[in-house]
């Protein structure tokens, strides 16, 4: 059990120092009053789209709740975590996925990763599905054929990278 104690305390040493020399610093959670206004603006772009999130997600559910479960602020941006909620397709059980939204300084998407989660498949995990009506979609929009970040998302077949792209997209 001693040992166990002393790699422990080791890997929190390791952890915060390259923390420190990487400027990636600790998190401090900031209240919806203080929230930056950029924060809000991306926040709105997530609740308003948050059924396309999900599909990127999650594409065969339907969502049935959003959760804002904060926002942090870190030393070079932002992070802002949402809860998606929906049944699930197999046994009709309530599910979640959680999905972290990282920032930069004014307030556009950086990357996308998972978070918590109840579900058997993680988020994001690159479905098929997705990609194909995306495509279609694109095909179809001469608008969307003129973002050339979207296209090449979408021709790389990832699903997160596409989504981020798609936030993006609407953030501007």
């Amino acid at each position: 059990m001693q040992m166990f104690h002393f790699c422990r305390q080791n890997v929190f040493h390791v952890v915060a120092v390259f923390g420190l020399v990487t400027g990636l610093g600790l998190t401090e959670k900031v209240s919806q009053a203080n929230e930056p206004f950029a924060v809000q603006q991306f926040r709105s772009v997530v609740e308003d789209k948050a059924d396309m999130v999900l599909f990127f997600a999650h594409p065969s559910v339907t969502r049935t709740g959003l959760d804002y479960c904060g926002m942090d602020h870190l030393t070079n941006g932002y992070k802002a975590t949402y809860r998606f909620k929906f049944d699930s397709p197999f046994t009709g059980e309530p599910c979640y996925s959680e999905l972290r939204f990282y920032l930069n300084a004014d307030g556009g998407l950086d990357f996308v990763t998972n978070g918590d989660r109840n579900c058997l498949w993680a988020p994001l995990a690159g479905s098929n599905l997705v990609i194909k009506a995306v495509r279609k979609a694109i095909q179809e929009d001469p608008e969307l054929q003129n973002n050339r970040e979207l296209v090449r998302a979408v021709e790389s077949a990832d699903s997160k990278t596409a989504c981020e792209a798609m936030l993006r997209m609407l953030q501007n």
